[in-house]
């Protein structure tokens, strides 16, 4: 009988190329400097701004948001990937970085090393979000901080998908398709997670409300979709309709 091949490495296979495609065809700058993006990135330096000590962004990708975090000085960051192409963009930058393939959660760090662990739209991108949260509890200190970003599949764009029938944006079904997002969450879904690792939610928001609520030219990258506005005011107001959430909390373990 011949040997099947492994359908997780496949669609890890398919994940890498997507990335390296993304770091191949996209200007970090014009990329981040996008609302929804910049809006994203902005939450997580408000987050980040009053902590010092050790900081590890998981999935640091090319090092754009981890250098951020770096230049608010008293801090010590780390960035961690799996892909050897974007660790070598973040090395570029100065950033002490670390090999970490989180389908395979083993942080090559000791049990309360870091302050405060950083994983922007990291759940929504691997297979176990529970064995993460066993090793982000590990690594990180009684109080340390844990700050998330993950596209919110409660948006008004996917709510408005899902009721004409179509699925939620980039929401990957079938791994030989293509490569977007493996788990989709809700601010409920992410909050039980959270507390289910003994965490206490500081602090939960979301980043814009787009107009249309829709892609227009599905071939094109979201960021390049023609819109008539994205507004931070409108999730400010109506949170659960934003098109990522952005969460930061507390880690409560050993705390009586």
């Amino acid at each position: 009988m011949k040997e099947q091949p492994n359908a997780v490495q496949n669609a890890k296979k398919l994940l890498q190329e997507y990335q390296n495609q993304c770091l191949k065809n996209n200007n970090p700058e014009v990329l981040y400097n996008h609302i929804i993006h910049s809006s994203r990135v902005e939450q997580i330096l408000n987050y980040t701004a009053n902590i010092s000590g050790k900081v590890l962004d998981i999935g640091c990708f090319d090092g754009f948001i981890t250098e951020k975090i770096l230049k608010q000085g008293n801090k010590e960051v780390i960035g961690m990937d799996r892909w050897e192409e974007a660790m070598e963009l973040t090395r570029s930058k100065g950033i002490e970085t670390v090999w970490g393939d989180m389908d395979n959660p083993q942080i090559p760090f000791a049990d309360n090393y870091f302050d405060c662990v950083v994983a922007a739209d990291v759940f929504n991108s691997i297979f176990d979000p529970d064995a993460v949260m066993e090793e982000v509890t590990r690594i990180l200190k009684p109080q340390g901080k844990l700050i998330i970003t993950v596209p919110n599949l409660a948006s008004s764009g996917n709510r408005l998908l899902m009721l004409l029938g179509f699925a939620p944006y980039n929401l990957q079904v079938r791994a030989r398709t293509g490569a977007g997002h493996l788990r989709l969450f809700t601010f409920r879904t992410l909050k039980k997670l959270l507390l289910d690792y003994n965490f206490t939610v500081q602090k939960m928001t979301s980043t814009v409300v787009i107009f249309p609520f829709f892609r227009l030219r599905p071939n094109i990258p979201e960021y390049r979709q023609p819109r008539i506005f994205f507004s931070k005011f409108l999730a400010r107001l109506f949170p659960k309709l934003g098109e990522s959430i952005v969460v930061i909390a507390e880690n409560k373990k050993n705390q009586i």
